[in-house]
């Protein structure tokens, strides 16, 4: 064989070794990203499921029934059968009241 053949078919070779080393890293690091992707929405998911389950759980503790029943159990309270009087306030009063208030709090 002649020289320059065998210089061309080393220079070949280690292009496709280049090539082949190129290929495979990218393929590794495209695997483990996808990994990662994975796992983070696996992430994201298990923490809207935490957050989901906490809302459930304050709406149960601030619902209505159970707030009247530990009133009444715990600290003796009833609730009111009558209707409260209901006070009306003309606009000129309300805008008053306002006033006198912003007067005195600034």
């Amino acid at each position: 064989m002649n020289r320059t053949n065998i210089f061309y078919t080393i220079v070949a070779v280690f292009f496709v070794a280049i090539f082949v080393f190129i290929y495979v890293v990218l393929v590794t690091e495209n695997k483990n990203n996808s990994r990662d992707y994975v796992k983070s929405i696996e992430m994201f998911n298990r923490k809207k499921n935490t957050i989901e389950m906490k809302k459930v759980e304050i709406q149960t503790l601030e619902s209505e029934d159970r707030i009247t029943s530990f009133a009444a159990d715990s600290l003796n309270l009833i609730r009111s059968s009558d209707v409260f009087e209901k006070i009306t306030i003309s606009k000129t009063q309300l805008k008053q009241i306002e006033l006198v208030l912003k007067e005195k709090y600034e």
